[in-house]
């Protein structure tokens, strides 16, 4: 992840700079408004960790400078780019949304090219000193065959997403925003492509699709005021994205902390945590959690990778909802 690269799409106004801002795809402000002297709490996963602690790794404390950061823009189109979600205070516009989707959507491809990136070298200097075991290998190369599908299916959409930045036609983007009294405990910045819904309906069986797979970001974040959970996606031809967000839309209040608790940690490992939320949680339910997160990961995936339709009997505490609201540009 520490590879530079510019995410920018060809053809933008504004030139490329030499350097490469560490950019915050959970904004640091956001970051700052939950930290304890600081700090958060979020999963690091280098080599330290992986050797301590195995593949079930408890989050750390992390300085809000380094948290979600990557080089995925240098500084001239950081700056440009998402001037209009950095600078004003968010108000859930198409644009803000369709910005939080781009970052999500350019973290996740930058994150897949570099795995491959890392992994095409690392075999290709093996020696007799490093051999990987051949029930190894084969492991390996099926999750790089994933892998590579994935940055074919995420370059795609890159490509319509570029177009959208470039135009400023935000026609076909769609969200859905919960925006909350406080910040929410748990903040993240991710893209998945939507397999359950809410209610535990499947949407799609992912090996053996043969189109273009759906993309869905979404982002808990806050601004100087208020707190936001949004939900972004561009219309595709297909009702993936919205049927998920249905089913997100019938959740009771009751439930819905909960339930998007679950979800962040099902599908994203680019969560922070505020240090007095994890460090109130029991030993337990921070197991638990941690198993969650792991097991959304493994190679072999569980029958239901994606439960955080399950109720684990786990409140997580409460964000209190001032308002629900869809968004999608007017059409013209």
């Amino acid at each position: 992840m520490s590879v530079d690269r510019c995410s920018a799409p060809p053809g933008h106004p504004q030139k490329c700079s030499s350097t490469f801002a560490k950019a915050h795809t959970v904004p640091r402000a956001s970051l700052k408004r939950i930290a304890a002297n600081g700090h958060i709490f979020s999963f690091v996963p280098n080599a330290t960790n992986l050797e301590r602690h195995g593949p079930k790794f408890p989050p750390q404390r992390w300085g809000i400078n380094r948290a979600s950061t990557f080089t995925g823009f240098c500084s001239n189109h950081d700056d440009a780019i998402f001037a209009p979600l950095e600078k004003t205070p968010f108000a859930g516009t198409p644009e803000q949304c369709f910005l939080l989707a781009y970052r999500a959507l350019a973290r996740e491809l930058h994150l897949k090219q570099s795995i491959l990136a890392y992994w095409d070298d690392r075999l290709r200097k093996q020696t007799t000193v490093e051999i990987v075991p051949p029930l190894a290998l084969l492991t390996l190369q099926g999750f790089l065959d994933g892998t590579r599908k994935g940055v074919v299916d995420l370059a795609s959409h890159k490509s319509a997403y570029d177009r959208i930045l470039l135009t400023g036609d935000y026609r076909d983007v769609r969200a859905h925003v919960i925006e909350l009294s406080g910040p929410p405990t748990v903040m993240c910045s991710s893209g998945i492509v939507p397999e359950h819904t809410f209610d535990g309906e499947k949407l799609i069986d992912i090996p053996s699709h043969r189109q273009r797979l759906s993309l869905l970001s979404f982002s808990s974040f806050a601004d100087a005021t208020a707190g936001f959970v949004v939900f972004a996606w561009v219309e595709d031809g297909t009702d993936y994205c919205s049927r998920l967000s249905r089913s997100l839309k019938r959740l009771p209040a009751e439930t819905l902390t909960a339930s998007l608790v679950r979800f962040f940690f099902e599908c994203s490992e680019n969560i922070h945590l505020q240090p007095s939320w994890w460090q109130g949680l029991s030993a337990s339910v921070q197991d638990r959690l941690v198993a969650r997160m792991d097991g959304s990961s493994e190679f072999i995936p569980r029958d239901q990778a994606r439960d955080f339709h399950s109720d684990d009997g786990v409140a997580y505490g409460r964000w209190h909802v001032v308002q629900r609201y869809d968004v999608a540009a007017p059409i013209t």
